[in-house]
């Protein structure tokens, strides 16, 4: 009966093993409990308001952040800030000359870098500069590009085929639009101090505008940032790391060869931070950027207690 026993004893061994198999198949992760505290106490939240005013209005915001309708805070990016920043800020408030390419991959950051740049400068100085944006996948050729400037300086123009087919009429063009920028003491050689109103040129896609004929519009915007009456900035977004390369003798000279180089984030932990960048918002910019939404009902205090709520959600989801 030894052995029957002993084949119980095993038996139940089994079972007991078995079982507490199946016991920790159902243990829960020890991050499991916060997030569903977490989760509970935003369901409670929701319960005391009945229209899930809240909720639309942060699922708004975070969606348009997603979709690319409102930009992103970056996110360590601050000396490639600084670079960009001062290049810009020289051409405003010096009237210099600069010509600049970023480079990276796509979603690194370049056209947030560049707009949040913009978007700092034109809170301060919104008078003294006009922004031109050209892309090299919307504007295939240089006459597109050269009426596109003229249309978003609020310039009418009819650019005659005959006159687009001489590369000396693009530096005229260029030349003269320019100049209508600035005041007529402005252009007065007795009056060489002042400067014209500066330029910021944005092309993205720059590898694409070098596969234009003799590369005219680019030859022509480097040539006028060394012109003193017209203080322009180029800045060249691209993918492409040899882009330099593609670019002629004659417009590589003009070029002053700045580069920022951004890269793709290099550690999970530097991802979560931008993700979570993009999910986390605060009350002062629930009410900017949803000001139709944000009704005098709102009880702010309800808002920013449910605000923070989902910032430590987010943050124990991303542990």
């Amino acid at each position: 009966m030894p052995t029957v026993r002993g084949s119980v004893a095993v038996d139940r061994g089994i079972d007991s093993s078995a079982q507490s198999s199946k016991k920790l198949g159902r243990v829960k992760s020890p991050r499991s409990k916060p997030i569903e505290d977490h989760a509970s106490l935003l369901r409670a939240m929701l319960e005391e308001d009945p229209s899930n005013h809240r909720v639309t209005v942060l699922k708004k915001t975070v969606l348009d952040r997603l979709n690319g309708k409102q930009r992103l805070g970056l996110v360590a990016l601050e000396e490639e800030y600084l670079k960009v920043h001062q290049v810009v800020e020289q051409t405003i408030l010096a009237g210099e000359g600069n010509s600049m390419v970023i480079i990276g991959a796509r979603g690194t950051g370049k056209s947030t870098l560049v707009e949040t740049v913009l978007g700092d400068l034109s809170s301060q100085h919104r008078d003294y500069f006009h922004v031109v944006r050209l892309s090299g996948f919307i504007h295939t050729d240089d006459k597109l590009a050269l009426r596109e400037i003229w249309r978003q300086l609020d310039r009418e123009m009819q650019v005659e085929d005959e006159a687009t087919a001489r590369a000396s009429s693009y530096a005229d063009t260029l030349s003269s639009l320019l100049a209508l920028l600035s005041h007529p003491g402005e252009l007065a050689e007795d009056d060489m101090d002042r400067t014209a109103k500066s330029v910021i040129f944005v092309l993205e896609e720059f590898d694409l505008f070098t596969s234009h004929s003799r590369q005219t519009l680019l030859y022509n915007l480097f040539d006028i940032a060394q012109s003193r009456k017209a203080p322009i900035t180029v800045l060249g977004l691209t993918t492409k790391i040899d882009v330099a390369e593609s670019l002629e003798k004659r417009v590589k000279s003009r070029f002053s060869h700045r580069f920022v180089y951004l890269s793709l984030p290099r550690t999970l932990l530097a991802f979560w931070e931008i993700c979570r960048k993009a999910l986390v918002v605060d009350e002062q910019e629930i009410i900017e950027a949803n000001q139709g939404l944000v009704d005098t009902h709102t009880n702010n205090e309800n808002m920013a207690s449910f605000l923070g709520a989902w910032e430590h959600f987010i943050d124990v989801c991303l542990l």
